[in-house]
């Protein structure tokens, strides 16, 4: 991480910007001189920078840290891997404020290891957007309302945490737009957790963080509607995906834990999906019917 941290840092700092803005850079107990790194640009730029040093927690203990220190109207995440151009914070934060807006998501390119640019993700310019038809699923590239994050905890120790935005965060923004520039370049890491998860059972978590947090939604009182049942049905499969390599009899038990949790948070004499694409995906986890459900897993 170290050979990437200080180049993300920089163009942090290298902001094209109107608008104050604060860094908060989390040491999340890395030993590979990266702590270094962070506690050089912090005494060099004491006055944008705040540097927290911390035992290992992860991505989402480090993102939950970051929030108990945000002082500002809007929020964002980075990680380390990825750079952000010099007109990240006009871009997003100059929309938000112009519009009054709850999220506000860039265009974003995807670099391999040497920076070199493999792919680009391009919105239209849309002022006011479904979240689960128009955003990515990523927490970073986007500027959120900070008061979206209040009481809001991104669950730790396990993997795929990102999933709480869409159960915790989309369904309380009322206001999301998406812009066209590109604000973020996401480096594509060989090393990363979707590259290295194959066939280990620690992918599960994807299936368990997805059942927490609609017993939060439940909880919290978030509702449960059409848009959030087709986004379930597409997170249910992206779940069996990421734990296709493990034993068969594993796949089945997940399989009847997924049918439940489907049956038990969106009953079907309440819920039908209005996508065309997720239907044959829903008949098969109505009808309990595994074999097919594996096959439209994977032609979605």
């Amino acid at each position: 991480m170290s050979q990437y941290v200080e180049n993300c840092i920089k163009s942090l700092i290298d902001q094209d910007t109107e608008y104050k803005y604060q860094i908060i850079l989390i040491n999340d107990g890395s030993t590979d001189g990266t702590r270094d790194i962070l506690l050089d640009y912090s005494k060099k730029y004491p006055t944008n920078i705040i540097f927290i040093d911390q035992e290992n927690k992860g991505f989402s203990g480090a993102r939950n840290v970051a929030l108990n220190y945000v002082g500002g109207r809007y929020i964002t995440f980075v990680d380390t891997d990825d750079v952000v151009t010099s007109k990240f914070v006009q871009s997003l934060v100059k929309v938000a404020y112009e519009q009054d807006a709850d999220i506000v998501e860039g265009s974003y390119q995807v670099i391999d290891v040497d920076d070199n640019v493999i792919q680009s993700n391009i919105h239209s310019l849309n002022t006011n957007v479904n979240a689960f038809k128009a955003l990515y699923g990523y927490p970073w590239g986007k500027a959120y309302r900070s008061s979206l994050l209040n009481d809001i905890q991104f669950p730790e120790g396990f993997w795929y945490e990102d999933t709480m935005q869409m159960y915790r965060l989309w369904p309380k923004a009322n206001k999301i737009i998406t812009i066209p520039e590109i604000i973020y370049r996401y480096r594509k890491n060989p090393q990363g957790i979707t590259n290295n998860s194959k066939g280990k059972v620690k992918a599960l978590d994807s299936l368990y963080i997805t059942i927490r947090l609609l017993e939060d939604c439940n909880v919290e009182h978030i509702a449960l509607d059409g848009d959030l049942y087709n986004f379930t049905l597409s997170q249910m499969a992206m779940n069996f995906l990421r734990i296709q390599d493990l034993d068969e009899n594993i796949l089945k038990n997940a399989f009847n834990v997924i049918t439940q949790t489907i049956d038990k948070f969106f009953p079907a004499d309440v819920f039908k999906t209005s996508d065309v694409q997720l239907r044959k995906l829903e008949e098969s986890l109505r009808n309990k019917d595994y074999k097919k459900f594996v096959v439209y897993c994977i032609m979605l």
